[in-house]
């Protein structure tokens, strides 16, 4: 999501069931990404180790990745939040099951 210049969202209603190796909201310059996670979707990311299994504001500096989380299951070796970007996790229900690594604010 946002490897281009430009906005996305992705929108993971009840009964959606995603399977991928790996999730950036926001990496690159103008690139913005918003992920919003309802009750009853699960999101599983299978890419190993990397450090963008799961991250949001990845890869640039001015990059903004954002999560909106109501409920669901997130499955997920390492959960990055604000990896060179800006990245805003809002969890307010549901479950983040993060194997390795969860990191806030690297730079």
């Amino acid at each position: 999501m946002s490897s281009v210049a430009g906005k996305s969202v992705l929108n993971l209603n009840n009964g959606a069931d995603v399977k991928h190796t790996g999730l950036i909201a926001g990496a690159v310059a103008s690139g913005n990404g918003a992920v919003n996670i309802a009750p009853g979707a699960k999101l599983t990311l299978v890419g190993g180790d990397s450090e963008n299994n799961l991250a949001l504001g990845s890869g640039s500096s001015v990059g903004y990745g954002y999560l909106n989380m109501t409920g669901g299951d997130v499955y997920t070796s390492k959960f990055n939040v604000g990896y060179i970007g800006t990245g805003v996790a809002l969890v307010s229900g549901g479950t983040i099951n993060v194997r390795d690594a969860l990191v806030v604010g690297r730079q």
